[in-house]
């Protein structure tokens, strides 16, 4: 929840609900069925965003790869752009510019104008398909992507080459030396975080030019052993947060690109159906960025962010399948395969109230 007044939830079979979290636990959620009921053949939702800055729009993409603008008051489709490579897998709504990255079948990462209504560009790199994009809430020129090649990327938009650095299981970032210009180049990136006194915002800054030549798509570096399947920035944008279909959870410098915890314990493989679903966020960071809340199965695990330390294991009924943290309030959300939401309390740890199901 963007502004913490509505959940937004997308089911498997295409339904999307709106619970309104002011009435928690009481009335009916909204919902917006799916198209023609989802019959076999037709477009099925599959992944969805709000508007960063209030609720009254969100966005959604379908397996026909359509990104669709809704208004969230008379839940009707405002607009709508066909990307005609289908299988729209990932979106994320940069909460600086009016720019939407969306992750498809491709290797290719679109940057999206949704108040022009028209792709401003690409960013190329992955070698196989894009499942994750999530941008920075510090920097709107920041974004991290995931993919199938079990890689996970940091770039900045506004380069000619935009790839910044890319994450390397082996607990280095992988200079752009070696994927970059003739050997011995010296590495282009130095990072470090920087402040604008006048904005209150932090974005990295590098102490020499990044060589003006593309990345080598032939060059493949892994960040996990197994495709990713989330990547998202930590709520200060310090640090991203990876996740493998072996269910390994890696939380990575950004500043470095070094892995500062290589596995948070009791991380588990994600089931077949949680991957089905694409847009499945199978854990959260708290507006803290100091604990992590990750689904494994029927239970959830609540971790130290930073040391990885497990501190916490709630459980409920059923298979969880994605997690979410409420933006101002110490409430945990998270949903299952029965089609039902329930809602945590960490002052509470293990007390648990399902919300709706259905």
């Amino acid at each position: 929840p963007s502004s913490g007044f509505w959940l937004l939830s997308l089911s498997e079979d295409g339904l999307v609900g709106l619970l309104p979290l002011a009435t928690e636990g009481q009335g009916k959620p909204v919902t917006v069925p799916p198209p023609r009921g989802g019959a076999r053949g037709l477009p099925q939702r599959q992944c969805q965003t709000w508007y960063p800055h209030d609720c009254g729009m969100f966005f959604m993409g379908d397996s026909r790869g359509t990104l669709s603008i809704w208004d969230t008051r008379s839940l009707q489709e405002a607009f709508s752009f066909p990307f005609r490579e289908g299988d729209l897998r990932d979106l994320s709504a940069s909460h600086g510019s009016r720019l939407l990255a969306v992750a498809g079948v491709t290797n290719t990462i679109r940057l999206f104008d949704w108040g022009s209504g028209s792709e401003t560009h690409r960013l190329g790199g992955h070698v196989d398909r894009v499942d994750s994009v999530h941008w920075s809430r510090r920097d709107p020129n920041l974004l991290v992507s995931g993919g199938r090649d079990m890689s996970v990327r940091l770039w900045d938009v506004r380069r000619t080459n935009a790839c910044l650095l890319m994450f390397s299981e082996f607990k280095s970032a992988v200079p752009l030396s070696e994927t970059v210009g003739e050997p011995g180049t010296p590495l282009g990136l130095s990072c470090a975080w920087t402040s604008n006194t006048r904005s209150g915002n932090w974005h990295v800054a590098s102490s020499r030019s990044i060589p003006n030549k593309r990345l080598r798509v032939g060059n493949k570096v892994n960040s996990h052993t197994t495709p990713v399947v989330k990547a998202r920035f930590s709520d200060d944008s310090r640090h991203v947060i990876s996740r493998g279909l072996d269910g390994r959870v890696r939380l990575w410098d950004v500043t470095t690109g070094h892995i500062v915890v290589d596995n948070f314990p009791g991380s588990l493989a994600l089931p077949r159906v949680q991957y089905a679903i694409s847009s499945c966020a199978s854990f959260a960071c708290a507006t803290d960025s100091r604990t992590l809340f990750v689904a494994n199965d029927s239970s959830i695990t609540t971790h130290d962010l930073i040391t990885g330390l497990r501190v916490h294991t709630m459980r409920g009924d059923g298979m969880f399948t994605c997690v979410t943290v409420h933006p101002f309030l110490e409430i945990l959300y998270s949903g299952n395969v029965d089609a039902g939401i329930i809602s945590f309390s960490p002052i509470l740890l293990g007390n648990s109230q399902a919300l709706e199901d259905g």
